[in-house]
């Protein structure tokens, strides 16, 4: 899932990943990486110049991931989760090609 973070004319266009899930038998078979190609395709096609997301700072699966696809930690937001986890930003700004 994707999500406006917003948008000016005079600013950049930014989306947020809200949400990518990959069922526990499928897991470390590729899925993920397709998923996150798709995302940064859509980006690309809408012309869009940063996607951020939150992962939980304990999530290092997830976080090796998205690093892989060129997101860069930003901070740590201090309970982010409904169930009181920290969450850690990551952004790319190399999106739009």
């Amino acid at each position: 899932m994707l999500g406006r973070l917003g948008y000016e004319p005079y600013l950049h266009q930014v989306l947020e990943l809200l949400a990518i899930a990959v069922e526990p038998s499928k897991r470390r078979l590729g899925v993920g990486d397709l998923l996150m190609g798709e995302v940064q395709r859509k980006a690309n096609e809408l012309e869009v110049d940063m996607l951020v997301l939150h992962t939980a700072v304990d999530n290092l699966p997830s976080q090796k991931l998205f690093k892989k696809h060129g997101f860069i930690p930003l901070e740590t937001r201090k309970r982010f989760y409904p169930e009181g986890q920290d969450a850690l930003t990551m952004y790319n700004d190399n999106v739009y090609k």
